[in-house]
């Protein structure tokens, strides 16, 4: 379960639907919502670019409610967004806070506007043209992906102890994607290569590029925001990715797109510090 890397393919839906002229990222999104509207708390309204660089200055949270043990649980993407409305505490565009249901409404405006669930989309204008055919974000699993998906372990008073499926579906769009490395890395080359892979395009090379391209910093000598990727710099490498965690598992995705290079890593544990440390070793050894 690659958590908030599943963000990657939210972002990647909304680039596709702004490269058919279908989705303005300066709009205000409740041109794109239908069951509720957000709050006018302030005069700025919030637009994509708010919710693809985390600026919209939603309040956050997910304590009770992003995770579901129940799949029965589970509700329609707009029902469990309009239940869970976040309260805006500052002006659009002044910091960025991260914000889960800022991603799953922008996952909602591409299902809104493609007339599809966010996860048929997905798997019609993402999985399906990069012959990801062991990813989904579907839950439950489907039957042929089911009997593949890892196992999560809680380390308890000296013993692992297994632990149930983690339900995402009611924000999906912000970390319900179950994933093997392999479809992530055509995933990942398909970025590298600026829309395209094994003769499969998902986005035009223009697009590409500015979906990479900074959007958002607090200052200019700092690393900040692309459209929708984190921007890190170590050893004086631009490195764009982003990381993911549930309860029981940990990853992380980064792309150094001036090297043709890509590193990803997801493991089960408590603790998500080590793909840090792994990327900043392969850092050490490969770009000292």
């Amino acid at each position: 379960r690659p958590g908030s890397v599943s963000k990657l393919f939210t972002w990647t839906a909304v680039m596709q639907l702004h490269e058919r002229g279908l989705l303005d990222l300066d709009a205000d999104i409740n041109t794109y919502l239908k069951d509720f509207q957000i709050p006018a708390t302030f005069p700025e309204p919030v637009t994509m670019k708010h919710l693809l660089t985390h600026t919209p200055g939603f309040e956050d949270g997910a304590l009770g409610f992003l995770f579901v043990r129940d799949p029965g649980k589970i509700v329609p993407l707009s029902q469990s967004l309009a239940a869970h409305i976040p309260r805006r505490v500052r002006p659009p565009g002044t910091y960025s806070s991260y914000s889960n249901w800022g991603t799953a409404v922008a996952g909602l405006i591409v299902a809104n506007i493609s007339g599809m669930t966010f996860e048929e989309y997905v798997e019609k204008n993402i999985l399906q043209p990069l012959g990801m055919e062991h990813s989904t974000f579907r839950e439950p699993l489907p039957d042929n992906l089911a009997p593949h998906m890892a196992t999560g372990y809680k380390f308890d008073a000296g013993i692992f102890k297994p632990q149930t499926f983690e339900y995402i579906a009611n924000f999906a769009p912000a970390g319900g994607l179950s994933a093997s490395a392999e479809d992530m890395a055509r995933f990942m080359i398909a970025h590298l290569q600026l829309g395209q892979f094994g003769g499969k395009r998902i986005l035009e090379e223009a697009t590409a590029r500015k979906m990479h391209s900074q959007i958002y910093t607090l200052d200019p000598r700092l690393p900040g925001m692309a459209h929708g990727f984190y921007e890190t710099d170590l050893n004086g490498q631009r490195i764009i990715g982003h990381g993911g965690d549930t309860l029981w598992f940990h990853t992380n995705l980064a792309l150094l797109p001036a090297h043709n290079l890509g590193l990803y890593v997801s493991y089960v544990t408590r603790g998500g510090r080590a793909r840090l440390e792994l990327l900043k070793g392969f850092l050490d050894r490969y770009f000292p």
